[in-house]
């Protein structure tokens, strides 16, 4: 997941695409192409354990929500091969002090390197930046959640 793949509909409502024409695993032989909101166990299979590629979604969640609040894309200004060998060695990209604490904690809940520690799409509903999300009225400003 990444915003490239997130689409509204004329009435409002988001639907996730995915146009991905190649796997992964094709990339990370050809050593390009590596895109910066892939989870650890992607690039270090050993990582995978009990939970396989179960909890990647909640990883790239995170770094999507980073990117949405932040502007700017997860690991950005660093060149491909540095992001690979960040993502392998299970270094998160950095988050921005001038988040607001619930959305600081739930990037950093999604992006958990030890899998164990990950949370569920569940868990992640009832986190404190997903409740007043969702309850946040039309007129809200994203300025909400960034200061």
């Amino acid at each position: 997941m990444k915003c490239a793949n997130i689409l509204l509909t004329n009435n409002g409502g988001l639907k996730i695409a995915d146009f991905g024409l190649t796997n992964l695993q094709n990339l990370l032989k050809a050593g390009r192409g590596i895109p910066a909101w892939s989870a650890p166990e992607f690039i270090d299979t050993k990582r995978q354990g009990e939970y396989g590629l179960t909890k990647a979604d909640i990883w790239s969640l995170g770094c999507t929500v980073l990117e949405m609040l932040t502007e700017k894309l997860p690991y950005s200004g660093l060149e491909t091969w540095s992001i690979w060998y960040r993502i392998g060695q299970g270094i998160p990209p950095s988050i921005s002090d001038s988040l607001s604490d619930n959305s600081r904690n739930f990037i950093q809940k999604c992006l958990q390197v030890n899998l164990k520690e990950r949370p569920t799409a569940s868990q992640l509903l009832e986190h404190p930046f997903v409740k007043v999300t969702a309850t946040c009225s039309s007129t809200c400003q994203a300025n909400y959640y960034c200061h």
